[in-house]
């Protein structure tokens, strides 16, 4: 199911999406770049681009090959700022999409990003 989260900017002020999916999320950023209420981040491997790259509001580069401890590290230093002033002031967002596109390709046998 496709949710366009620009229609909830009619009951809501701010949305931010959190975007964890192994590709950058490029859909994301293009379709929310006009729009200064949409927050996109997205957490990838710098490696893993399977279309044209996109700038998101934040987009943080994984090499291939990183393991959970450096990956929940990386995530733990980012959401706090996300949640509590991505739009470069204490407020924040109304709602909060998650997108994990879980694949098991997308994880070795030794837990690291392909």
């Amino acid at each position: 199911m496709i949710i366009n989260p620009s229609y909830l900017l009619i009951e809501v002020r701010r949305i931010l999406i959190i975007d964890l999916d192994v590709h950058q999320g490029n859909g994301n950023a293009s379709l929310f770049k006009a729009i200064p209420e949409v927050y996109t981040f997205s957490m990838h491997c710098r490696q893993n681009l399977f279309s044209a790259r996109e700038i998101s509001d934040l987009d943080v580069d994984l090499e291939a090959g990183t393991g959970d401890v450096s990956y929940l590290a990386t995530l733990t230093e980012h959401l706090p700022r996300l949640i509590d002033g991505a739009w470069g002031d204490d407020t924040s967002p109304d709602l909060i999409f998650f997108q994990v596109k879980p694949k098991k390709s997308y994880v070795t046998r030794d837990d690291t990003m392909p």
